[in-house]
């Protein structure tokens, strides 16, 4: 419901006008598009008026939405801030542990490597798998570098894979 109006079916917009009559729901609709446009613009100082109109809200959802944000203020406002994420490199650390999982116990280095190879092929890489200056290649050697951690270490900590990750910058 976030998209604009104008992209919308002739049904989903009348529907939409139609929803929106009432005034919570049309808040919460408006809300949803100005947050929406705040962190696709990285629009920091929209922020604190934001999450003022949030925790004023009608909606009880949305003002315990509004509370959870103010309560990790800094991140969020960090968040808004730069433009790097490590959204990417969590997937990849995400997808070699799902496939350690699927070997059953048979992921030795050797093995695992091979597998995690053969699925990521440089012909795969998109444009939109690039993240800031990071190219697609780095965040491949990162996730390298995070399989010998796991391979080596089933256990390890996230602080540990950072400290794996930053060994490849």
């Amino acid at each position: 419901m976030v998209r604009p109006v104008s992209l919308l079916e002739e049904v989903d917009r009348q529907l939409l006008t139609h929803i929106c009559q009432d005034p919570t729901i049309n808040q919460v609709y408006e809300l949803a598009k100005e947050f929406a446009v705040m962190v696709r613009s990285h629009h920091v100082e929209a922020l604190d008026d934001w999450l003022f109109r949030c925790k004023t809200s009608s909606a009880a959802l949305l003002q315990q939405f509004g509370l959870r944000l103010h309560q990790d203020y800094a991140a969020v406002q960090a968040a808004l801030a730069t433009e790097w994420s490590n959204g990417q490199t969590e997937g990849q650390v995400t997808r070699v542990k799902l496939i350690k999982r699927q070997m059953y116990g048979r992921a030795k280095l050797d093995l695992l490597r091979q597998r995690v190879c053969t699925e990521t092929e440089p012909h795969k890489v998109r444009k939109s798998q690039f993240i800031g200056r990071r190219s697609g290649c780095q965040l491949y050697q990162i996730s390298l570098a995070l399989i010998y951690m796991l391979v080596q270490r089933p256990n390890c900590t996230s602080s540990d894979r950072e400290l794996a990750s930053l060994r490849m910058e």
